[in-house]
């Protein structure tokens, strides 16, 4: 099955569309960029599912972390998540800071009750 990862990478205007074969072929990915330097902050989550549209995309998780290591060892080799098959879609965006990290994971959850305190 197929599998689409939307990657921002720092720096770079661009977000690019990778299609990858399999969920495998994606861990290869992310276990390659682990071999480069990682001084920057990885904001990370997947699409619930492929059947919203773009304007409504509703976020399973948003994970903020520093490089590809949380990435590679907490989710992309956690089996249950990628045999969901639902799950056709990641998001990884490059941020220089936390700050801007967090600011765009905040963004993304505007929409839920639980985004400000009341």
């Amino acid at each position: 099955m197929k599998v689409a990862l939307h990657y921002a990478r720092l720096n770079e205007p661009e977000i690019q569309e990778l299609v990858f074969e399999s969920y495998n072929h994606l861990k290869e990915w992310v276990s390659n960029k682990l071999n480069e330097l990682n001084d920057f902050v990885v904001l990370f989550t997947w699409d619930i599912n492929d059947n919203i549209k773009i304007d409504e995309l509703t976020h399973y998780e948003i994970f903020v972390t520093l490089g590809y290591g949380f990435i590679e060892h907490n989710l992309i080799n956690d089996e249950e998540m990628l045999d969901d098959i639902s799950i056709k879609r990641f998001h990884i965006q490059e941020y220089e800071s936390y700050e801007d990290a967090y600011k765009v994971a905040l963004d993304m959850r505007e929409t839920s009750p639980l985004c400000y305190n009341k």
